[in-house]
């Protein structure tokens, strides 16, 4: 606790009256301070608090998301600006922002595979049958980390869904629809759902299918279901492929097909698949003075930059970095990208009260006091008088050695007196 109660948080290195906040608070008390954004801020930020006595903790570290450009490919042969087809949606559905810039590039099977090492490719959606070399490359991007979505627009997605998988149990045949079909048992624990794991979000009877595919698989422990139609049949089934997953989804999304890319749902969903991929996941953490942090998303040939601007080469595969001594922003630059991320104290290191003598006694701290002041302090007084008490009394019993000793030394003395008259008598 503070002996003041009036203090102010301000942002490092910015004018004070801009970007600072005067705020009371009464001993014993928290308060939540909400403090203003800078614009163009570089990436590291700092709180600072004043008005406190102690100085060592009065400064808090954050670094701010850096700007992504990321591309999502989009295989089909979708024309441009049709209403009526999955391009026109899946194009608009990324707002740009400072922090996400999202380009979309629709291609066909002519183009030239991806590159699975492409470090902003953050998606792939599949809509249309591939040759044998896109497969192979969509697999090795997958197994790399990346993930990809393939919606079944028909039965024909049987094969290159066989290829990307490398596996033969799987087959998509067309579904048998009674007027529409929904959605039913969503998991809302998984990232592509977990916007809407609220009451107020979780309703998805107003996505329809008019049509949808039935997918069949041999269940396996890499293999999770994420949601179903009504009839029971996987409408969303996430397949593991090393790092990266691939999201079946059990229909297109053409309106004539369903709902989905006209409802209030889909902006969402796709939005939450970009997440994976991204970088800035890691900084969001709030970390503290002795964490590791995985720095495998930057690739080999890293480096950190610490927070008194010295650098440290790491070694090349090392999973994470765990030299965070120092308070601060650090920096790790790799051949696959960047990551930033900020380093604070413990709050406990902020609990400056003394602790109680009692406490430390417990602890084997030993503690000197000219007397008692509470009831946890009688226990150590007791102690001290036992010590005494006890050193009285040996030295009451060193005073009994000595007795014992004289004694001993005369009666030595009266022997040998003894002795020497009774040889002298025998003489005479």
């Amino acid at each position: 606790d503070s002996a003041r109660d009036r203090f102010r948080i301000r942002r490092a290195g910015v004018p004070a009256k801009e970007f600072s906040v005067d705020v009371v608070v009464p001993a014993g008390e928290s308060r939540i301070v909400r403090v203003a954004n800078r614009q163009n801020a570089d990436s590291a930020d700092t709180l600072v608090l004043s008005g406190d006595d102690h100085d060592f903790d009065n400064r808090a570290f954050q670094t701010l998301p850096l700007p992504r450009r990321q591309s999502v490919v989009y295989y089909s042969d979708d024309a441009e600006g049709n209403v009526e087809q999955v391009r026109f949606f899946l194009e608009r559905a990324f707002p740009e922002s400072e922090l996400q810039r999202v380009t979309v590039l629709t291609q066909d099977s002519t183009a030239p595979p991806i590159s699975p090492a492409n470090n902003e490719l953050a998606l792939v959606v599949v809509a249309m049958p591939l040759p044998q070399e896109h497969c192979r490359a969509l697999r090795e991007y997958a197994t790399r980390g990346g993930h990809i979505v393939f919606l079944l627009r028909d039965d024909d997605a049987t094969a290159t869904l066989q290829q990307i998988l490398d596996r033969t149990d799987v087959a998509v045949s067309e579904a048998d629809v009674d007027g529409y079909a929904m959605l039913s048992e969503i998991d809302f624990s998984h990232r592509a759902f977990q916007a809407f794991d609220n009451p107020k979000y979780s309703d998805f009877t107003q996505v329809r299918f008019w049509r949808h595919r039935e997918l069949t698989f041999e269940a396996s422990d890499n293999v999770r279901v994420l949601a179903k139609f009504e009839a029971g049949a996987p409408a969303l089934v996430e397949f593991a492929l090393g790092k990266g997953t691939l999201l079946a989804f059990g229909s297109g999304w053409d309106p004539e097909d369903t709902q989905f890319a006209l409802s209030t749902k889909f902006v969402p969903f796709v939005n939450a698949l970009l997440e994976a991929t991204d970088l800035r996941a890691e900084s969001a953490e709030r970390l503290i003075v002795g964490d590791a942090v995985s720095v495998t998303p930057v690739g080999n040939e890293a480096r950190v930059h610490l927070p008194d601007e010295s650098e440290i080469a790491l070694v090349t595969g090392a999973a994470e970095f765990s030299g965070t001594a120092i308070p601060g922003p650090y920096r790790v630059a790799g051949s696959s990208g960047e990551l930033r991320f900020a380093v604070n104290l413990e709050a406990s290191e902020s609990e400056t009260s003394p602790l109680d003598v009692s406490e430390l006694a417990s602890r084997g701290v030993i503690v000197g006091r000219d007397g008692p002041t509470d009831a946890g302090d009688e226990t150590l007084a007791d102690a001290r008088q036992r010590q005494m008490r006890a050193q009285e009394l040996e030295s009451r019993q060193d005073g009994w050695r000595w007795l014992i000793v004289a004694a001993t030394l005369i009666l030595l003395v009266e022997t040998w007196l003894g002795g020497r008259l009774a040889s002298k008598t025998v003489s005479s």
